[in-house]
C-alpha cells in the first residue's frame, strides 16, 4: 500500500452528530445492494463497462467540463498544456463568479497546484460542433441551476455572457438556438413525455438525486431508472432514414459519474506519460452503463461477446 490507508476521514462542521467519521476505514467501505438495486438492475440487463476510466483525476468543477469539452484547459496560448484540477474557490461559478475567484492549473513541468486562473474559458466545446454541423444538431443541458458549479456550460465564454448573477445569449433562451441550457432537471421527464427530446441531453442531477456524499438522500438509483423507464415506455419516435423509429429504439443512454469519490479499488489508475501534466490524467475507474434498445458488442479474450435487450 501507499498509505491510502492510513488516511484519515475529515468531517464537516456540524456533522459529527450524524455519525461522522464513521467506521475506521471509510474507504474501504461498499454500497449494499438494496441501496442501489436499479444501478445493478440496468447493468445487468444492458450493458456495463467494467474498465472506464475517467480522463483526469478529479474533482467535480474540472470533471465537468470534460464531459462537455473533452478538456478543462484555460483556453490558447499558454494554456493547452495547462488544466484546471480542482474545485475552484471564491463566489460564484464559471464566468459568474466573483473577480477574486480563481481555480488551481496543473503545471505540466512541476505538477504543482500553485498557479490559479478566472474560472471563464475560451475554447471550444462539443456544442460549437454540434452548432457548426450541416443540420445543426440539437440538445439540452438540464442541470440545478445556471449558477451551480455542476453546470459546465456556465464557465466558457462562448456559451455564457455573464449579466449579474445570470448567464444570457442564445444557449439560455429555449427556441433561440439549437440547444439550451434547461436549469430544472427534471424538465427532461417534461420533455420526454411531450415527444420534444432533443438529439443530444445531457442530465445532471440535484445534489438530492446526485449520490454526492453529504448531499444526496438516496434517490439518485430512482431517479436515474424514472427517466431510463420514461424513455423505453415512451410512444414519441422520430424519423430515422426515413423511417418512424421510437425513442427506446433510436436512443443511447450512457450514465455515468464526474469522479470516483474516493472509494478503494483494486484496479490500478492509468496513466499516459506523454499527455502534458500526466499526473493529473491518473486515469481512475468509474462505473459506466449503457441502455437503450440496440445490441452492444464487446470484444475481450480475443473473443467477441454481446448483449442484448
Amino acid at each position: 500500500m501507499d498509505g491510502f490507508n492510513r488516511v484519515k476521514p475529515k468531517c464537516d462542521t456540524g456533522t459529527a452528530a450524524s455519525g461522522c467519521p464513521g467506521t475506521a476505514y471509510p474507504a474501504y467501505s461498499y454500497v449494499q445492494y438494496q441501496d442501489v438495486a436499479p444501478y445493478f438492475q440496468i447493468a445487468s440487463q444492458y450493458g456495463y463497462a467494467n474498465y472506464f476510466f475517467q480522463t483526469n483525476q478529479g474533482s467535480s468543477f474540472p470533471a465537468h467540463q470534460f464531459i462537455i469539452g473533452g478538456t478543462s484547459q484555460a483556453g490558447n496560448g499558454l494554456e493547452p498544456a495547462w488544466f484546471a484540477a480542482e474545485e475552484q474557490g471564491g463566489a460564484g461559478s464559471g464566468c459568474l463568479s466573483a473577480a477574486t475567484a480563481s481555480v488551481a492549473l496543473v503545471n505540466p513541468l512541476t505538477q504543482d497546484l500553485k498557479t490559479k486562473t478566472f474560472p471563464c474559458f475560451d475554447h471550444d466545446t462539443i456544442v460549437d460542433v454540434f452548432a457548426a454541423a450541416t443540420i445543426p444538431v440539437t440538445w439540452t443541458y438540464y442541470t440545478p441551476g445556471g449558477s451551480n458549479p455542476w453546470t459546465a456550460p456556465n464557465a466558457i465564454q462562448g456559451i455564457c455572457n455573464p449579466v449579474g448573477k445570470n448567464c444570457e445569449g442564445p444557449y439560455w433562451t429555449k427556441g433561440a438556438s439549437n440547444g439550451f441550457v434547461d436549469p430544472n432537471p427534471a424538465d427532461v421527464l417534461r420533455d420526454i413525455g411531450n415527444c420534444n427530446l432533443n438529439q443530444v441531453d445531457w442530465v445532471i442531477p440535484t445534489g438530492l438525486e446526485s449520490d454526492h456524499a453529504a448531499y444526496t438522500d438516496g434517490s439518485g438509483p430512482s431517479w436515474v431508472s424514472s427517466i431510463i423507464n420514461a424513455v423505453g415506455y415512451s410512444p414519441c419516435t422520430d424519423l430515422v432514414n426515413g423511417q418512424p423509429l421510437t425513442y427506446w429504439q433510436d436512443t443511447v443512454i450512457l450514465v455515468t459519474w464526474d469522479d470516483w469519490g474516493g472509494w478503494y479499488d483494486h484496479v490500478h489508475p492509468t496513466s499516459s506519460r506523454r499527455s502534458p501534466g500526466h499526473r493529473f490524467f491518473l486515469r481512475l475507474r468509474l462505473s459506466r452503463s449503457l441502455a437503450g434498445g440496440f445490441r452492444l458488442y464487446s470484444r475481450r479474450n480475443g473473443r467477441q461477446q454481446h448483449r442484448g435487450t
